[in-house]
């Protein structure tokens, strides 16, 4: 009885770190969206990619280089912490994410510099694929 519950105990410890370890490479790729949105006078509109890879993410719209970063995940949380780039926000961005087989959704947490319209308005305008 004894063996069978210290397997059990091991079993799920296993189980919860692959759920945990799951959670950092979800994202890793590239996720592509449109963005359809009037605001900033729909200067965001066009199709916006974020490629996640160890740590750093690298955004781009239309193709052209953007933003670059570097990101941290805390259970369905991911902080954003830009570190060059036309569109660099100051400060870190802090996001609730979800996904859902090749979809992913972003939901504001906590961005508070007044200049990050542009992160926050692309991450929550929609659904991003998985490209």
């Amino acid at each position: 009885m004894k063996r069978i519950f210290t397997a059990a105990v091991v079993l799920a410890a296993l189980a919860m770190c692959s759920v945990a370890a799951a959670a950092v490479v979800t994202l890793k790729g590239t996720w592509k969206e449109t963005v359809h949105s009037n605001a900033l006078g729909g200067a965001l509109n066009g199709t916006w990619a974020v490629k996640f890879a160890n740590g750093a993410y690298h955004v781009t719209e239309s193709g052209h280089p953007i933003v670059h970063g570097k990101f941290t995940i805390k259970g369905s949380k991911i902080s954003l912490k830009d570190t060059g780039g036309s569109g660099a926000c100051p400060g870190t961005g802090v996001y609730k994410f979800k996904v859902t087989g090749n979809s992913l959704t972003f939901k504001l947490v906590s961005d508070k510099n007044a200049g990050c319209v542009g992160r926050r308005d692309v991450l929550i305008a929609g659904t991003f694929k998985k490209s």
